[in-house]
């Protein structure tokens, strides 16, 4: 875990450097998904509905990941600009370039084991009037809400 936690640091920072700065780059273990990780990436030029902006993050994993930790990932979910899982993630913790841990939280109903975060920087509000959405890049299972 500790190979994949530092190439996800490689990763948030040479998209940094090539983009600007994440809002959100964290690494989510969900409570109802034993052993399987989404990394949940947040900023305003990466769009939820635009398959060049998850081509782009795919790309950048595929060229660092092994095959064993990109099979550890259940997808990559690009999280708008004031989305409520972000906000609460922000909330939680502020960081940029770091790696801190969080365990057993809940950000907006999504239940987590284990949360590794990259960064997690909060930013301004999106001036239009839509509504935050997400995408994921699934190879397995979907990031389902948290039970009731």
């Amino acid at each position: 875990m500790k190979k994949l936690l530092e190439k996800l640091v490689a990763v948030e920072r040479e998209i940094t450097d090539e983009k600007g700065l994440c809002s959100l780059f964290a690494l989510l273990l969900r409570e109802d998904v034993y052993g399987q990780w989404d990394l949940l990436v947040s900023a305003p030029y990466l769009h939820a509905d635009n398959l060049q902006s998850l081509d782009y993050i795919v790309n950048k994993l595929y060229a660092r990941l092994d095959i064993r930790e990109l099979v550890s990932l259940t997808g990559v979910i690009i999280l708008e600009t004031g989305n409520p899982v972000v906000e609460a993630i922000h909330e939680a913790i502020q960081v940029q370039h770091g790696l801190e841990e969080l365990r057993d939280r809940v950000f907006a109903s999504v239940e987590s084991q284990h949360v590794y975060v990259i960064t997690s920087a909060s930013e301004p509000a999106p001036e239009s009037g839509t509504l935050p959405q997400s995408t994921r890049h699934r190879r397995r299972a979907p990031v389902k809400p948290a039970r009731a």
